[in-house]
């Protein structure tokens, strides 16, 4: 044996590589071959990493950003989509080449310039005068050093000039605008019949077989909502990075209660109930606002009903909300859904069956009213009075449906003389027939009087098209690579 292993050396060092390399590539060794592979590495750019953590930031202020502008009433899971975790990272992407190409072009804030900025925050000042002192604490509370904050400035400032100035060097079409201008003033007139759901009620309702042989086909859709009741303590405030951590520690390691937390740092434990699954928490519910705002926070609203937490009733991680807010919750009771009757979902099922049929027989009648009938009601609409058009048809420009009708009774696809029926839904059915159309001449007033506001319009898309453009060259330019699967794994 020893023999043929002298005697057969070269053969047997290519076996054990065929062993030994596959080994290396399960274990880790290919990110030692492609260093850009890590696994928290989501894309790189120029060879420059953007890793996780970075990009969770960033998607946790554009959430933030999101929900404030709803007043936090947004579901967690409406929010944080795979398409809004894709646009976060698209975010740095681009941000990371905007400042590649600032740095190519040698741009640079001035040191004057940057100082005049740092003045004027107002988390600096103090009676409206910059405080030295309070921009230190107001960073240290952050856990930013004052080089860091200023390179990270001087990178947002030339991540905000070079695409201006790109933007701005795009020329936009006079006679373009004469044109967009002109349709503004495009006037049609209509002939016009709605038809409410409401006028066939009284045909349309359903029999006791049509509404047990719905429920029959559709059950699963009839269930009570997952529910649980929750505990909750907050830690906000100024607090020293040992008592954030501290927090951690100790919701994570005596995982059983939230109990130990609050004693050591004097939290109330705030009870909530009956919070549904993919349902936003109210204020009122919350029993207040910051509460109501930890709650909807998605990275938190994600582990609620997370196995561990739901059936093992442990806590959550401490997660950070904002600077300055971190939350641990713990499921005290768990409700899972549950079919209900028929008894207590016949009710539901009659006015859903009604409302389709009432809504069926709506479009009928628009349809029959466009073929037969050249009478109605006659309109005038202007393209640039939308508020104006969507009244002459019967609804509100705070209906569901505003913006398609609109965008239906100025549609090309609208004949002279051919009846379209609009389906609204709810809203019933709109029969239309354009009787005329007609547009200000080019050189009319009203005309001239909307040029400007054309042009700045062209030139908003002019700029926004180069901007694109010139992003997409710079792309060409740098390497860029992404991982879009490590998004899912960091949103898991």
């Amino acid at each position: 044996m020893l023999e043929f292993i002298r005697s057969n050396r070269r053969l047997l060092q290519f076996v054990l590589l065929l062993f030994i390399v596959p080994s290396f590539v399960v274990v880790g060794a290919w990110d030692m071959v492609n260093p850009n592979a890590g696994a928290n590495t989501v894309a790189v750019v120029n060879g420059k990493k953007i890793d996780r953590s970075a990009w969770e930031e960033a998607h946790r202020r554009s959430i933030d950003n999101m929900s404030q502008q709803f007043g936090g009433q947004l579901p967690a899971d409406l929010i944080n989509t795979p398409a809004a975790r894709q646009s976060s990272l698209e975010e740095l992407v681009t941000r990371a080449l905007i400042i590649e190409a600032a740095n190519a072009q040698g741009l640079r804030v001035s040191d004057e310039f940057l100082k005049s900025i740092i003045s004027n925050i107002p988390e600096f000042q103090e009676a409206g005068v910059f405080k030295l002192e309070k921009a230190q604490a107001f960073l240290k509370s952050r856990g930013l050093t004052s080089e860091g904050f200023e390179a990270g400035l001087r990178q947002d400032l030339s991540a905000e000039w070079l695409p201006r100035s790109i933007a701005d060097s795009s020329i936009g079409s006079r006679r373009l605008a004469r044109q967009l201008s002109r349709a503004e003033t495009e006037l049609r007139e209509l002939r016009i019949e709605r038809f409410s759901p409401q006028s066939f009620l009284s045909q349309s309702v359903p029999s006791a077989d049509e509404i047990r042989a719905h429920f029959d086909a559709s059950a699963s859709r009839y269930q009570s909502a997952e529910q649980v009741d929750l505990e909750l303590v907050i830690l906000s405030g100024q607090r020293s990075a040992a008592d954030i951590e501290s927090f951690a520690n100790m919701v994570y390691e005596q995982s059983d209660s939230l109990a130990p937390a609050s004693e050591k740092f004097k939290l109330p434990i705030i009870r909530v109930k009956n919070l549904e699954r993919g349902r936003s928490v109210s204020v009122a519910q919350a029993g207040s606002n910051e509460a109501a705002l930890v709650l909807n926070h998605p990275k938190l609203a994600d582990q609620i009903f997370r196995p561990d937490v739901v059936t093992d009733r442990r806590n959550t991680e401490s997660v950070e909300i904002r600077p300055g807010l971190h939350a641990s919750l713990r499921v005290a009771d768990y409700r899972p859904a549950r079919p209900l009757p028929f008894d207590a979902v016949a009710g539901a099922i009659r006015a859903e069956l009604q409302q389709k049929k009432a809504e069926k027989l709506a479009v009928d009648a628009a349809l029959a009213w466009g073929q037969q009938s050249n009478a109605g009601r006659s309109v005038r609409i202007e393209r640039a009075d939308a508020a104006g058009a969507i009244k002459a048809v019967g609804l509100t420009t705070e209906s569901s449906n505003a913006r398609r009708v609109l965008t239906e009774l100025f549609s090309d696809s609208l004949r002279a003389g051919q009846p379209k029926v609009i389906d609204l839904g709810r809203d019933g059915s709109l029969a239309v027939v354009l009787v005329s159309t007609r547009l200000q001449a080019s050189d009319a007033p009203l005309v001239r009087q909307r040029l400007g506001a054309a042009f700045s319009l062209i030139e908003q898309i002019d700029g926004e098209a180069a901007t694109r453009s010139w992003l997409q060259e710079m792309e060409n330019r740098y390497e860029v690579e992404r991982f879009p699967k490590r998004l899912e794994a960091a949103a898991s």
